[in-house]
Formats: C-alpha cells, sequence, structure tokens
C-alpha cells in the first residue's frame, strides 16, 4: 500500500496511507524514530498526526497493517522518512561540480547533505531577463537536458532544510558544440577518396581533418568547410582512419569527433606481410592459437587457416575468420604431433606467405627419452584416517600448475563424490572430505585427476 508523510509547520506531521475493505485489515501499527525519539502507536483507519516532534529532525516511519482482529498477525507494510522544520542554520553545502557536459546535456553532482529536497535553478549566463529554470531532486546529482550547444549556463542549488529554501552554491558551465555526424568514407579508385558528412543544422562550422595510418600515427591534416572533402593519390595497399573535428569558436575543437576507416587497395603479394607471434596453448580437449598481425596491413583483411597431421600430406581448412586473431580446434589425437599454418589476405589477388607450427595436441607431452618423461605430474598421495568413518583429509604434491578434480569410486566402479579443486600452483595441498558418514562401509577407490592426464589412485576403507 501507498503512505506519505506531510510537514504542516515545525512541529506537526500528518502521516496517511491507503485502507482495504476488509474489516479484519482496519488497525495499523507504527513505529516512529528519529534522533532521540522512538514510540509506538496503533491506529485505526488511515491517519495519524503527529505533534511536539522534535524540531529539525530525520524521522523514519514503519505502518504494519495488522489482520485478523485480536490475534495482531503482521501483514504488509510500508516505511516511509520525513524531516521536521525548524533548523537554526541549513548545513554547509560544498560548491557543486559539473562533471559531465555535451551539446544537449550536462550533469552536476554535490556533497549528500540529508535534507529533504533541493532545489536546482539555471539560466543562460549573464542574462539578467532570462528567468531561472527550476527543478526539484531529492538526490545528490542533477542532470540537465534540452540545454543549447555551444553556451554558457550558470547554476545554483538550494537546500531545502527550513520552512524556506536558502542558497548554497553556484556553479557556471559551458555545454559542447554540435559537431558533424555521420561520417562516411567512399574509395571511388586507387587514388580518389570521398568524405561525406552531416553538418549541424543550426550552424556552419570549420573543421580540422586528422588523416591517420591503422596505427593511428598522423599522415597528414587538413582545414575543410562544408560537407564533404576529396582525398586525391594516397599511398596504396594501406588502410587509413578519418577523424573529423569541428571548431567550436576560433581556437576550441568539439570534444566529440567523428570518424571512419577506409582502405586503398592496389597490394602486390610481395607487400602482404606474413603475421607474427604465433603461438598455441591447449586445454579441455581444445587447442588454441594466437598470432599478431602486421600493423601496416590495417583492418581490412581475413585469414587462411589450415592443420595436419605431421605426416600427412593433405592439408584441413579452418573457416576463414575476419579480423580475429585466434583459432581454436578441437578433437586432436592427444599427445598427437600436427602442424598448423596460417597466413593474410589482404584482398582478392593478394595473400602474405605462410606462417607454420609445429605443435602436440596436449600440455604434458614428452618425447621418447625427455629427462621430463617420467616425471609424475602427482605424487605423495595419501588419505588419513585409513581406515576412516565421518571424515578423511586427502595429501598430495603437485609438480606443474594444473586443474585438479577428486573423485570417489564404490567398489562395483560407481561415482559416488565428486569435488573439482580447481587450477593450483605447484606445492603441496591437502582437502578434507566431512560428512563421509552418509558412505555405505566398504572399499573405496580415490581418484586424483589432474587436466587430461591418467589419474592417480589410492585406496580408503570405510567402517
Amino acid at each position: 500500500f501507498n503512505a506519505n508523510a506531510t510537514v504542516t509547520n515545525d512541529t506537526i506531521v500528518t502521516i496517511t496511507w491507503d485502507t482495504v475493505s476488509n474489516p479484519n485489515a482496519s488497525r495499523y501499527s507504527l513505529q516512529i524514530s528519529g534522533i532521540g525519539f522512538n514510540k509506538m502507536y496503533e491506529v485505526t483507519g488511515n491517519t495519524l498526526v503527529l505533534t511536539n516532534l522534535p524540531k529539525c529532525n530525520y524521522f523514519y516511519a514503519r505502518i504494519v497493517r495488522l489482520c485478523n482482529d485480536g490475534l495482531n498477525t503482521f501483514g504488509s507494510s510500508q516505511n516511509i522518512a520525513f524531516i521536521t522544520y525548524g533548523c537554526t542554520n541549513c548545513p554547509p553545502l560544498v560548491t557543486p561540480k559539473v562533471t559531465y557536459t555535451a551539446s544537449s546535456f550536462a550533469k552536476m553532482d554535490w556533497n549528500e547533505l540529508y535534507v529533504f529536497k533541493y532545489l536546482v535553478e539555471y539560466k543562460v549566463d549573464d542574462n539578467v531577463v532570462l528567468e531561472w529554470s527550476k527543478d526539484s531532486t531529492t538526490t545528490n546529482s542533477y542532470t540537465f537536458t534540452r540545454l543549447n550547444a555551444s553556451t554558457s549556463y550558470i547554476a545554483r542549488i538550494i537546500s531545502r532544510c527550513d520552512e524556506k529554501y536558502d542558497t548554497s552554491g553556484t556553479v557556471k558551465f559551458t555545454t559542447e558544440c554540435n559537431g558533424a555526424t555521420s561520417l562516411s568514407a567512399a574509395v571511388i579508385n586507387d587514388s580518389l577518396t570521398l568524405l561525406k558528412w552531416t553538418e549541424p543544422s543550426d550552424a556552419k562550422l570549420n573543421y580540422i581533418l586528422d588523416l591517420l595510418h591503422s596505427d593511428r600515427s598522423l599522415y597528414k591534416r587538413y582545414t575543410v568547410s562544408g560537407s564533404h572533402f576529396i582525398l586525391n593519390n594516397l599511398p596504396t595497399c594501406q588502410t587509413y582512419i578519418a577523424v573529423l573535428s569541428a571548431y567550436c569558436n576560433e581556437t576550441t575543437l568539439t570534444k566529440y569527433p567523428v570518424s571512419a576507416s577506409f582502405k586503398i587497395e592496389g597490394c602486390a603479394a610481395s607487400v602482404c606481410p606474413p603475421v607474427q607471434n604465433l603461438s598455441y596453448t591447449y586445454s579441455n580437449d581444445s587447442t588454441i592459437f594466437t598470432w599478431k598481425n602486421n600493423p601496416t596491413v590495417g583492418n581490412f583483411y581475413s585469414y587462411d587457416i589450415e592443420y595436419k597431421l605431421a605426416t600427412d600430406a593433405i592439408w584441413t581448412p579452418v573457416p576463414k575468420i575476419d579480423r580475429t586473431e585466434t583459432a581454436l580446434i578441437k578433437g586432436l589425437a592427444y599427445c598427437g604431433n600436427y602442424v598448423f599454418r596460417v597466413r593474410v589476405v589482404c584482398n582478392v589477388t593478394s595473400a602474405s606467405d605462410w606462417t607454420t607450427l609445429n605443435f602436440k595436441a596436449g600440455n604434458r607431452c614428452f618425447k621418447i627419452g625427455d629427462k621430463n618423461a617420467n616425471n609424475a605430474q602427482v605424487t605423495g598421495i595419501k588419505i588419513s584416517p585409513n581406515p576412516g568413518s565421518t571424515s578423511a583429509t586427502i595429501e598430495f604434491q603437485l609438480a606443474h600448475q594444473s586443474n585438479v578434480t577428486i573423485k570417489f569410486y564404490n567398489a562395483v566402479g560407481s561415482e559416488v563424490l565428486y569435488m573439482p579443486l580447481g587450477n593450483l600452483d605447484i606445492g603441496h595441498f591437502s582437502h578434507n572430505f566431512e560428512n563421509l558418514i552418509d558412505l555405505p562401509v566398504g572399499l573405496y577407490l580415490i581418484s586424483v585427476q589432474i587436466d587430461d592426464d591418467k589419474p592417480v589412485t589410492t585406496k580408503w576403507v570405510k567402517f
């Protein structure tokens, strides 16, 4: 139900709320709490008038509907807050700050005073004729909307902590100008590119046009006006980024430029560079490959990707991907010897040389005779007490950072307990299993699974 508090003078407050037609729900319990004040009231109806309340105090009212007359069964409830007047002075207000501006709106913040209401007033700065626009808020921030672009404003906050408003702080700010929108680039041929944009409806502006390389280094700067510009004779086989910034006045550029990227074709096969830093990782039956593209290729490219067993002659293609420097292959034979290769496709006629990587599909694979081949990944596994009854502690030593899972199997091979421990670093670990009392008496096989390796097991007797 809804409730409302009306403060009529310094110490009198009237609280009202919605009622229901049910005669067994006509009584209400109210708890009124404030600084140095806490009282309970029981009311029939929908109104409570409070008198002689402490002045300049913040109150919290909890209204509870009582059901089943005579039994005091609690029903639905509602909470409201209110402030009594009569303050000697309003609390001090730190000067407000405008934290964000755009062409048509701005955001202002100030410190919270825990007063009941703030009045926000604003108008165009230095305009003595124009009246203040007014609005109210109960929070410590306010967003101005429907402002004029490139305009200076003055705003002030008034905190209501008494029966009158007291001015507390002012701030000045300037909105951004409306710059161009919808910048587009049309490459007509290898030597001609048309840039077009939409100018604001209320102004004809001058602009700075920065033409950048794909790594955002500056190629050339132009001063332009109007709604279009033609670029001539740019170097071919390169990606460019056009950034258009409007002048708000003779010296200040807008904070919000528009941009568009485009590529001038004409690449030859010899200038389409191969990828760099090709590497791979293996996890959960997936081999993940990553690489870095040569910065001179830019953003308009795709990749050819293939793999095969080292002993095979036929390559298996991976679906072509655009502008993504990663690939994932699943279901390879564990510890199988494979070859992976990738090349950049710069355009329909140009591709780089292949970059090739030999790899094993696994993260614990060793060559025959490798000194690490016989190194166990988990050692020192033991469970205690053994035999045990209601709980047990498993200890083990990890030789590598690994994902560890512990499983319990009964005498017929059925899994009866599963506990993933997650990714653990090198070192000694122990894990305590509580509440094993529900397991039947008998012999159990304890399995410690390390990544995708063969699990290490031990036995445990439950009595």
